[in-house]
């Protein structure tokens, strides 16, 4: 019997018990694909106006740590290096799934709050 990975659907050879790239337990057998027919089916929407590219990518990351599909939209032309930001006050945008537009939105709102730590309390580990 072959095992597979069931988070990264990868499969191995006999002896194996860890997936090598994401670290789980590997199964007998894949379980069935998720129906993404709702996703596939949706519309994205910009939750984010990003100043620059590290902006639009941390806030990506964040987003895709917490469960939520983002796609990352420059609005620049490579070969007019700039130009574009004349014409638009921003890099580009984050974008997600209309259905996960507010709780993205939250995140987002929570994470630039920058609210900081008290003096005597340590970062969580």
């Amino acid at each position: 019997m072959t095992p597979f990975c069931p988070d990264c659907r990868a499969e191995y050879r006999e002896g194996f018990k860890n997936c090598s790239d994401c670290g789980s337990d590997l199964s007998a057998a894949l379980p069935p694909e998720a129906d993404n027919r709702e996703e596939v089916n949706s519309d994205m929407l910009a939750v984010y106006d990003a100043p620059d590219q590290m902006s639009a990518l941390t806030l990506s990351s964040f987003l895709n740590d917490n469960n939520i599909r983002t796609v990352i939209k420059s609005e620049q032309i490579p070969m007019y290096d700039g130009v574009a930001m004349m014409l638009f006050p921003r890099w580009g945008r984050v974008m997600v799934l209309e259905n996960q537009y507010e709780k993205a939105r939250a995140l987002i709102d929570e994470y630039l709050s920058g609210e900081t730590l008290a003096e005597d309390e340590s970062p969580p580990a």
